[in-house]
């Protein structure tokens, strides 16, 4: 049974193989082999019989062959040829070279193309192989850029790419001969070709121009006729379409050279008389010009060598006869001539002797008189008749008279003989000897200035001589003085003089003796009028000056702001005049008052009109000055003072240490000068402003200084300006009040504040004339003393305020180991302890700091990083640092004391004003401290890449630091919590707190704190959108800040109060900071991003977003105005009065922020604040810019049209704005939609179709359904405009659905125009579409 089914088995197998082939119905007979009876089984089609059952045949692996013409054999299985895809043969636009050989290779998707072309055809350089599709470039010849198809096919279809090509020269190659060539001036030269390689040239050109009537030609040659001397280098430049290349060449003309001959003498040689001038004896030349010339030996002296070789002058010495070679040259050689010269002796003549009439004082006067004579030979002896009196002696050798006499001698005259080989000549002389004349007469001092009406005046005499019977002036002495007897000039001067020279005369019976004095009255009043003439006011625009503080002796202002604020000043310095504006374009204004207030200052500084040089930036002032009078010199520079009676120049100038001399010796040497420029916008990037700012430099001699703080460019001159307003009288009043009286009046006391409070800030202690008396006074007066239980009533009395501000100064600038410990010291920052131990360690800092773009506006972006030290330097103590010479003189600095809040703003005082003091690094060796003691720190300015920088810190006090990562807990909890300084830094890797060392003695948990303080500070970053964020932020707190209970900033300000919460993790983490969250919140703001009222606004998005999502507490929760019963009366409050914009800030905006944000997230607001960084795109630069820019930046962020959303708000976004997000949907379904505000609809795409004789179909798309908005379509034969009964027909359309809308008009005129219009009906009021328009046919 077993064999037959496996008969049974094959059979079917062999049976299944020709079913394959055909299809057949086979008998089986199989059962008959066992048993004759049974009947057969039949299978019907292709079915086989296996095992007595017919089963349907295995199906028949597919073979190649069976493939079909758009087959092909892939995987096992024939599939559909595929048409090829992607063609491309890397690149769309090809450029060669010529010369070059490239083969491109096509790559594509899908099965191989079995056709190739290209349309239009290629030029015969490039050939197609369209078996493969194989490109070979061959370009012998330029070739202009040209597109060509390329299509691959198969019977799968067809793919195309395009090629554009072109085809440009070789670069250009070549040279000259030589690069040195010689012209002659006036004769035709050529260059010989440049060799150039095998390539053209299309174009040569030459840089600079060639010497005039030198030409290139098309061929790179240089020729012509040269007619400049001179020596020039070239760039030739030749160029193709493969770009160019340059041969540097040198060209120079010379002259012909020349041809010496002196024709007056021929050959013959040269004779001359000593002292007497000498026929100008004229060279020639027939060839080239003779440029110089030389003697050989040297001509005698008196005799000159013209440079062209000419002869002339007078012999002052006798010469044998001598040969000299005369050689004459130019640029192109010399020529020489060989000169024979004598010079003869001549007898002595026109003997003088002075005046030739004399009267000496016996015994007083020495009489040495010598004589005088044309130059001419020499005396050989000198004779003299009568006999000089006794005492007086005649020298034989040189004729001179000498020695004192004894007696009187009445007049007498004197004959006088001279005697040479030439001859005699003679003179005579009279001498008078009488008694004897006032003599040995000085003053004190010669150069006296004083100023009118203010102060006594003696100028104290010393008489050696003789008595004097009279005293005399000449001019007259100034009004209010007067001569004692014995000639003591005493008086109170009370008339303006400008510096007189006087000469004063002391008379006897022998005679007068005469001396000089000088003598200087000021009237600042009358000086003040003069520049101010015709002037009751300026506004000089948006220009903000500095202020220019007149400190100087001599100084005054002239404009005053509305706070007494000095923004123009003028000073008498030496001889001269100058003017000070506190910002350049002040000085030379050319309309208004402003105009004649330049013209007034420009005629006092000068002393009237007359020459004055302009420094180009003044040009444009020529003509106006032209008008007053002066002769104008345009861009004038210090170099080019001479003849010049004034200069008008800028202080914010370039000028070198040279110029600035030559400046100050122009200005004291009685010339006037004017200068404008500001310095506060300097001092951002600079520092010392007292020694950098260029216009400082001159300060000691000009007695103006520019400070860095700033004014109002607006001025009302009414009388004179107080004269408490010049520095010095303030100084002479403040310690007279302290010393010898008179006290300061009442009202006199806020003005000498200012204007010595303005000084104090700026000078440094090198100017003398300010400080050394003030020193003196503060030694006399104490140092002031201020606590939180000691407060300061800041105002309460101008003279306590002023010297507080000279306290300032004083410990701000005097070097460390002049300081003392201050004794306010001990209340803040705080005492060290007197056991803490002072160390020296080596300390290493980054200083690698980037700081933050200026765009974040609050967050003091571009200051110093501070790197802190972990040490703290005691109060009044000298603390050695040690740095590298790698940031020396870099703007890098130290710093010392944390709290850089300046609390002069404040009304009352818990501290000093300002406790900490920077001090550049200018020296490897530096020698710090602080009156005040505090944290030493190095601070970079923004962009720094010194890298890790080593620093050694000596006589300094350890301070609590931990630094995430870095200070193990058992570090700080064993040692780092417990150093002794006041003042301790918790670090974390984002965020740096500042804090009393006292609320950190027990804190054992800074690696937690400082963990969830990062993550903090990481929200605020990744919510602002600017990442990485580049600096570390730190927070100092403080006993007194300038501004709230905390402020932003670098660092970041707030009260100690808040310490406690603030390091306390518990706290943080459950209950949140609204207000740190705040004030970081603003270093986050990106100003152009700020809108306008919003300060205060988008900073609390960053309090928000910390408070729900880290510290996870709802918004009532994290702050009381956040509460949803505020916020929802503080919305409806703000539309009931009519949503004005001008009441659109703080939290009313934030509400519109929130709303957004709880719509959309708060991703919307990172994406659209990230938009703002980016440098290429334009930064809004107004409020109406803002408005815009934000409204479209946070619709495309959020995918939603916001515009109707921010204008229910009030926000002005103009239609254009409006028109770049319409592509997206409206929100439509906004917070306010039924509740404070009522959306009109807006419709967009109105039109008509399916026009006829008698009917057509209106059609609008419904962009903004508006709030319960009623449409009505009207229409008519005429324009019923906006009145709904002035239309033929109205029909409703219900309530206003977003999206496509269509009304179908039917029983119409034929051939007549319709208009129609829709109506929006709804709580918003009526609103209807513009009139449009359609005919029918």
């Amino acid at each position: 049974m077993q064999e037959r089914s496996g008969l049974k088995i094959v059979m079917a197998t062999l049976l299944a193989i020709l079913v394959a082939s055909g299809s057949y119905v086979i008998t089986a007979n199989l059962n008959k082999i066992e048993d004759n009876k049974e009947k057969p089984i039949e299978c019907m089609g292709q079915q086989i019989l296996a095992q007595g059952v017919c089963v349907d045949p295995e199906p028949q692996p597919p073979q190649p062959e069976d493939c079909a013409a758009d087959q092909v054999w892939r995987d096992g299985n024939c599939q559909d040829i595929t048409a090829p895809q992607n063609l491309t043969y890397g690149a769309e636009v090809m450029q060669w070279v010529i010369g070059e050989i490239h083969t491109l290779t096509p790559s594509f998707d899908g099965d191989g193309p079995d056709s190739w072309m290209v349309s239009p055809a290629f030029p015969a350089f490039i050939s197609l192989n369209e078996n493969s599709g194989e490109i070979t470039v061959t370009p012998q010849a330029e070739h202009s850029s040209t597109t060509h198809a390329i299509i691959a096919s198969n019977s799968g279809g067809v793919s195309t790419t395009n090629l554009t090509i072109s085809v440009i020269n070789i670069q250009p190659m070549f040279s000259y001969p030589s690069p040195q060539w010689t012209f002659i001036l006036g004769y035709y030269g050529e260059l010989p070709l440049p060799i150039i390689g095998e390539m053209s040239i299309d174009n040569w050109d030459i840089t600079p121009e060639l010497p005039q009537g030198l030409v290139i030609d098309s061929n790179g040659r240089i020729g012509g006729t040269a007619t400049v001397l001179g020596s020039t280098n070239h760039s030739v430049i030749a160029t193709n379409s493969g770009g160019s290349a340059s041969a540097e060449i040198q060209i120079t003309v010379v002259d012909e050279a020349p041809s010496l001959w002196y024709a007056a003498l021929g050959n013959s040689a040269l004779t001359l008389s000593k002292g007497i001038a000498m026929q100008p004896l004229a060279a020639t030349s027939s060839q080239g010009p003779i440029i110089t010339c030389i003697s050989q030996p040297q001509l005698p002296s008196g005799l000159e060598l013209v440079s062209n070789c000419n002869i002339e002058g007078t012999a002052t010495v006798l010469l044998n006869q001598t040969d000299f070679l005369i050689t004459g040259s130019n640029s192109g050689g010399t020529s020489q001539y060989n000169l024979t010269l004598t010079i003869n002796d001549q007898p002595l003549s026109n003997i003088l002797y002075g005046v030739g009439n004399y009267t000496f004082a016996k015994q007083v006067d020495a009489v040495d008189i010598e004589p005088s004579y044309d130059d001419g030979g020499v005396a050989l002896l000198w004779e003299i008749q009568p006999q000089l009196p006794t005492g007086i002696s005649f020298n034989q050798s040189s004729g001179a008279i000498t020695g004192t006499a004894l007696d009187v001698h009445s007049t007498a005259t004197y004959t006088i003989f001279a005697n040479n080989t030439g001859g005699t000549g003679m003179a005579s002389l009279t001498l008078t000897f009488v008694d004897i004349t006032p003599s040995a007469i000085s003053y004190a001092s010669t150069d006296i200035i004083v100023e009118s009406n203010q102060s006594y005046l003696q100028i104290n005499i010393s008489n050696l001589g003789d008595t004097v019977d009279t005293w005399q002036s000449h001019p007259t002495l100034p009004s209010g003085l007067s001569f004692a007897s014995g000639g003591t000039i005493f008086g109170t001067a009370d008339t303006r003089v400008p510096r007189t020279t006087y000469t004063i005369f002391a008379n006897n019976s022998g005679g007068s003796f005469e001396l000089q004095i000088n003598i200087t009255v000021h009237d600042f009043d009358t000086d003040w009028s003069m520049i101010t003439d015709g002037v009751t006011s300026v506004d000089y625009g948006s220009s903000w000056p500095s202020l220019i503080l007149p400190f100087g002796q001599w100084s005054f202002p002239i404009l005053s702001d509305w706070d007494q604020r000095p923004i123009a000043s003028a000073a008498y310095a030496g001889q001269g005049r100058v003017v000070g504006y506190g910002h350049e374009s002040f000085v030379a204004k050319s309309s208004g008052p402003e105009m004649t207030l330049s013209i007034n200052a420009m005629k006092w500084a000068c002393d009237g009109v007359g020459t004055i040089g302009l420094w180009s930036d003044f040009n444009h002032f020529e003509d106006e000055l032209v008008a007053e009078g002066f002769t104008v010199l345009t861009s004038v520079t210090p170099d080019q003072l001479a003849g010049l009676d004034c200069y008008v120049g800028e202080f914010w100038n370039g000028w070198s240490d040279a110029q600035n001399l030559k400046i100050e010796t122009f200005l004291t040497s009685g010339h006037g000068l004017i200068l404008g420029g500001h310095s506060w916008y300097w001092s951002y990037s600079n520092s010392d402003v007292a020694h950098n700012y260029p216009g400082n430099k001159i300060a000691p001699t000009t007695g103006l200084f520019v400070s860095s703080h700033s004014g109002s460019v607006q001025a009302t001159l009414g009388s004179t300006p107080d004269r408490m307003l010049r520095t010095i009288p303030a100084i002479t009043a403040l310690q007279n009040h302290f010393t010898t009286g008179p006290l300061i009046a009442t009202s006199d006391a806020p003005t000498i504040e200012k204007t010595i409070s303005r000084s104090t800030a700026m000078l440094t202690l090198d100017f003398n004339n300010f400080w050394t008396p003030l020193r003196e006074m503060v030694n006399s007066t104490g140092w002031t003393q201020i606590s939180d239980n000691n407060e300061y009533d800041l105002g309460a009395d101008p003279i306590d305020d002023v010297l507080l501000a000279i306290e300032e100064g004083l410990y701000l600038r005097l070097p460390a180991n002049q300081l003392s410990a201050h004794p306010s010291s001990s209340d803040f920052p705080g005492a060290v302890p007197t056991n803490a131990p002072r160390v020296s360690l080596n300390v290493t800092v980054n200083g690698n700091y980037i700081g933050l773009p200026s765009g974040f506006g609050y967050a003091g972006a571009r200051s110093h990083g501070m790197m802190g030290t972990g040490l703290y330097a005691a109060a009044g103590e000298v603390v050695n640092i040690t740095v590298p010479t790698s940031i020396v003189d870099q703007n890098v600095r130290i710093q010392i004391g944390a709290h850089s809040d300046s609390l002069w703003n404040k009304d009352k005082l818990d501290r000093h004003p300002k406790v900490h003091r920077i001090w550049v690094i200018d020296s490897t060796n530096m020698q710090v401290g602080n009156t005040f003691g505090g944290l030493i720190y190095i601070t970079f300015p923004p962009d720094s890449t010194f890298g890790m920088t080593n620093i050694t810190i000596e006589n300094a006090v350890q301070s609590p630091r931990y630094i995430a990562g870095v200070t193990t807990a058992q570090q700080w909890n064993n040692t780092e919590k417990n150093y002794p300084a006041p003042w301790a830094e918790i670090e974390g890797q984002f965020f740096i707190l500042t804090v009393p060392s006292s609320e950190i003695r027990n804190l054992d948990n800074t690696a937690e704190l400082m963990n969830w303080w990062d993550t903090a500070l990481q929200m605020e970053h990744n919510l602002s959108g600017y990442l990485p964020w580049t600096r570390v932020e730190r927070a100092v707190f403080d006993i007194q800040i300038s501004a709230g209970w905390m402020h932003s900033g670098y660092p970041f300000m707030a009260h100690t109060v808040s310490v406690a919460n603030v390091v306390n993790l518990s706290y943080m983490s459950t209950q949140g900071d609204w207000g740190m969250f705040h004030e970081l919140g603003h270093n986050h703001q990106w100003m152009a991003a700020t809108l306008p009222g919003n300060t205060e606004t988008t900073c609390n998005l960053f309090s928000a977003y910390i408070m729900t999502e880290l510290v996870g507490v709802d918004l009532g929760a994290g702050h009381g105005a956040m509460s949803n019963s505020s916020r929802e009366t503080r919305t409806e409050t703000y539309f009931n009065a009519g949503s004005q914009i001008s009441q659109w800030s703080v939290w009313t905006a934030l509400e519109t922020h929130m709303m957004i944000q709880e719509q959309f997230g708060w991703q919307v607001y990172t994406s659209a604040f990230s938009q703002y960084y980016n440098s290429s795109l334009t930064q809004p630069t107004n409020d109406a810019q803002e408005y815009n820019s934000w409204a479209a930046r946070i619709s495309n962020e959020t995918g939603m049209n916001l515009i109707p959303f921010l204008r229910a708000w009030g926000l002005p976004i103009d239609d254009a704005t409006f028109a770049t997000v319409d592509h997206l949907p409206v929100w439509n379904n906004d917070p306010l939609r039924g509740w404070v505000h009522d959306y009109p609809s807006i419709l967009q795409n109105l039109s008509v179709s399916n026009i006829t004789s008698s009917s057509s179909t209106l059609q609008w798309d419904n962009y903004d359904n508006g709030t319960d908005v009623n449409q009505t379509i009207c229409w008519g034969l005429f324009d019923g405009a906006t009145t709904k009964s002035a239309w033929t027909t109205c029909s409703s359309q219900g309530l206003a659905i977003v999206g496509s809308e269509q009304k179908d008009l039917t029983g119409l005129a034929t051939s007549s125009t319709y208009y129609w219009r829709i109506l929006g009906e709804g709580a918003s009021g009526d609103h209807w579409s513009d009139a449009q328009s359609f005919s029918t046919n």
